[in-house]
């Protein structure tokens, strides 16, 4: 099953050609260091990774610090099922830079990005 059909026709109702898929590990060594600037500064990143607190921190260290001022972070299956992926949300819910909306239908949580957050934050998040 994939959702890329009904992704790209909300893509296309929404009027945006600004949209890349990209198809690839979130952790692909050869991807986070591609030098590629629309990979650099981005309007809004979806994380669905492993279901792991490790793996979902590394995930938002690894490209949150790549959403710019007033971009999203959306991160998938925040809720019981997943322990991992709650808590580090949660955690993330109350750093100052980031505004939270915890997921009320669905399993989405939002992460609106107040202040970019940088590399050495990344770092930082992958660590704690």
């Amino acid at each position: 099953f994939s959702y890329e059909p009904a992704f790209w026709r909300n893509v296309n109702k929404a009027g945006k050609n600004n949209v890349r898929l990209i198809r690839k590990l979130s952790n692909d060594p050869t991807l986070l260091s591609d030098p590629d600037p629309e990979l650099r500064d981005l309007d809004l990143v979806f994380i669905d990774g492993e279901h792991t607190y490790e793996a979902a921190r590394r995930d938002v260290a690894d490209w949150g610090s790549r959403v710019r001022r007033d971009g999203l972070i959306l991160m998938h299956d925040v809720f019981a099922r997943f322990p991992g992926v709650q808590k580090a949300f949660g955690e993330l819910a109350s750093d100052p830079r980031l505004e939270a909306t915890w997921p009320v239908k669905g399993t989405v949580g939002i992460l609106r990005v107040r202040e970019p957050l940088t590399p050495r934050d990344g770092a930082k998040l992958a660590a704690e």
